[in-house]
């Protein structure tokens, strides 16, 4: 019975203490480690204790205050595309205070702990870290981001991270109250991104980049009050023992500053700093821009940087008090400027590195692949990035202003939409040069618009301006050059044409001219039809004042009758006039054998339609004509010929005698000599 108790006992014991659902494990301040179960609605207290009850690729979800030191192990290791995550719970916010000087760290990553995201998280009050990788462990592909780090006891670095290869560091605030040292120290960490932190109140470095973490970039930081205290790493971004590291797009301000400490350092005591690129940090307020030891030169490259209010420029071996003497001692800032920044506020205790609208940093910046996005994540546009940490957007004027298709009421105009992504164009139009009663047109999605309701006779000024919006705001340009068009004189519908006459025809076309009609002429509407009422409607479009109709059928009756048209409207009709087209030529003449005799022949042909008559002409052998016979039917009988000679024979149709087709092909035949022997002889072929 005891073994029996005791067993229930651990059963119930672990039921109450395993998470229902170990994906996602809850924490709060109103959590319980003992009665908790992880779940959201009964959390435990402390992520010290839901670390062991989760598994590689879990999340634990952290609400309200909490007190907690505690270490990441190994166990719980996430993978690639699913790393374990330790974050804020949705819609609410977690603080976790480290406890003080009992604790080194808030957070501690232990090794081979690997794809491990900490995210969204406040993180204060432990006795010299935040976030602790120590010196002689080692962890990859870990994620620091959207985090809020302060108010170490004893001030050293609140993100301290070694061995740390593929390691993001971004979008944290991390800030000293002006006595702590580092905000971040970061070492042995190749490939690795640091981007879009905002670092302030540290009397050390900012930023540091350290020992191996090759092929690493640090972009769009605000890196800004860093007083200076003493000591060789003394620097807003420090890169040492290091190679290959892009070092762009980050505002340094060290506003306050009192030792030697420069914006930007580089600096090499064990290992090699080579391949550092520099470009488009603004450096404001530091005692030097940037500071680079004599042994860091090789594949040193910096350019289009802002270096303001500074004790000197920079030190390349020697300080270079101006850009002048920069440019000559580094060879690099060819297109870099010495220009006020013109951000939001550098004042201690109230800094905004926004740009103003007015910044000389908008637009002369470098594209460089990989930095796409400003501080804020907003796009960069391409080919006109900014200096900084901040894009301000600026847009470029319209230009290439032109109207087209100008009418007394209308006109097409369009323009060139300047570079970049723009999202509508403003079209304003106006009868004052001055632009005074302007009409404005929005929200115009092409570089294009048609105006309509325009007053005849007039000269309208226009211009437009381009607008961009995004989630950050909207953006506009200034208004291009203005253009200006004349509309012309008020149209009206013309005149019906006159003297509607048929010009030539044949079996299968009729050609027409018109006298040309007072009035502005567009064109005109010839309707053509069969019946005379045009109930079919059809009708060609032409511009000039004749017309051809091709492919009509033969010996068929026509009418026509035509418009004038312009934009105004169609004229009333022209007379009507009508035509016949020609029969067609008769086909298959023959004499048959059987119906030849000595002095006559009958002559037969196919018929070319309906109501004909038709001609017989009768030739001699040359085809001089001898009589003309006329035809009711589809033969004719020819009689008084002379024995064993040759004719000729053509046959034409005839609806009137306005209407006459053409004639056949010359068919010849011989008449029957008058012997027996000559009866039998061989006649020459039917068709010539």
């Amino acid at each position: 019975m005891k073994k029996k108790f005791v067993g229930i006992i651990v059963f119930l014991t672990i039921c109450i203490s395993a998470p229902a659902f170990a994906a996602e494990v809850y924490v709060s301040s109103t959590g319980n480690d003992t009665t908790g179960n992880g779940t959201s609605s009964n959390p435990y207290a402390t992520i010290t204790k839901a670390l062991p009850l989760i598994s590689g690729g879990d999340t634990i979800y952290c609400q309200g205050s909490i007190t907690d030191s505690f270490t990441i192990p190994a166990s719980v290791a996430g993978s690639a595309g699913a790393p374990t995550t330790i974050t804020t719970a949705p819609s609410q916010t977690c603080s976790i205070d480290g406890g003080g000087a009992l604790n080194n760290a808030v957070i501690t990553i232990a090794t081979n702990a690997n794809y491990i995201t900490i995210s969204n998280l406040s993180l204060t009050n432990a006795r010299l870290y935040g976030i602790l990788l120590d010196w002689d462990s080692s962890a990859s592909n870990l994620t620091i981001s959207g985090n809020t780090i302060y108010g170490m006891t004893n001030g050293n670095i609140n993100i301290y991270l070694n061995h740390a290869a593929n390691l993001i560091v971004s979008n944290n605030t991390i800030y000293g109250d002006g006595s702590d040292a580092y905000g971040m120290w970061i070492s042995y960490a190749a490939n690795s991104v640091i981007e879009k932190n905002k670092v302030y109140g540290f009397t050390t470095t900012g930023i540091a980049l350290d020992h191996d973490s090759d092929n690493s970039v640090i972009k769009n930081n605000w890196v800004y009050d860093i007083h200076g205290g003493s000591g060789l790493d003394l620097a807003g971004i420090h890169v040492l023992n290091t190679d290959n590291v892009g070092v762009y797009n980050n505002d340094v301000v060290c506003e306050g500053a009192t030792n030697s400490i420069p914006g930007i350092k580089m600096s090499a005591d064990v290992e090699t700093t080579t391949n550092i690129e520099i470009k488009n940090n603004i450096l404001d307020s530091c005692y030097y821009g940037i500071q680079i030891d004599s042994n860091c030169t090789s594949g040193f490259a910096s350019d289009y940087n802002n270096f303001y209010n500074l004790g000197f420029v920079g030190k390349y071996g020697d300080i270079a008090e101006d850009i002048s003497s920069w440019r000559t001692a580094s060879g690099q800032d060819a297109n870099s400027q010495t220009s006020d920044p013109s951000l939001v506020s550098t004042t201690s205790g109230s800094e905004d590195l926004h740009l103003q609208e007015e910044s000389s940093m908008i637009d002369n910046g470098a594209d460089i692949a990989g930095v796409t996005d400003d501080f804020e994540g907003q796009s960069r546009p391409y080919n006109i990035t900014d200096i900084g940490a901040d894009e301000l957007p600026s847009v470029g004027e319209p230009t290439s202003l032109s109207s087209s298709s100008v009418t007394a009421t209308s006109a097409t105009l369009s323009w060139t939409a300047p570079a970049g992504t723009i999202t509508t164009h403003t079209l304003q139009y106006s009868t004052s040069a001055d632009f005074s009663s302007a009409v404005d047109v929005s929200g115009l999605t092409s570089a294009g618009h048609d105006l309509s309701g325009l007053s005849a006779e007039t000269t309208y000024y226009w211009r437009v301006k381009a607008i961009f919006v995004d989630g950050f705001g909207t953006y506009e340009s200034e208004y291009s050059q203005s253009a200006n068009f004349t509309t012309l004189t008020s149209l009206t519908a013309p005149s019906a044409p006159t003297n509607l006459a048929v010009t030539s025809r044949d079996t299968e076309s009729i050609s027409l001219s018109w006298d040309v009609p007072t009035g502005t002429i567009a064109g005109y509407k010839v309707y053509y039809s069969t019946d005379e009422n045009f109930s079919d409607n059809l009708y060609m479009d032409v511009t000039a004042n004749t017309a051809e109709f091709t492919d009509l059928t033969s010996n068929t009756l026509y009418y026509f009758k035509v418009k004038a048209t312009n934009s105004t409207g169609d004229s009333s009709y022209s007379e009507v006039a009508s035509a016949r087209t020609l029969p067609a030529q008769v086909e298959n003449v023959t004499a048959p054998k059987k119906f030849r005799k000595t002095h006559q022949v009958k002559i037969k042909w196919a018929s070319a339609g309906e109501g004909l008559t038709y001609q017989v002409k009768l030739m001699n052998k040359k085809g001089k004509k001898i009589k003309i016979y006329t035809a009711t039917g589809l033969k004719k009988i020819i009689k008084k010929l002379k024995a064993g000679k040759i004719y000729k024979v053509k046959v034409r149709a005839k609806f009137d005698a306005d209407n006459i087709g053409a004639w056949s092909k010359a068919m010849r035949f011989k008449t029957i000599h008058t012997t027996s022997f000559q009866n039998l002889s061989i006649f020459f072929p039917d068709l010539v």
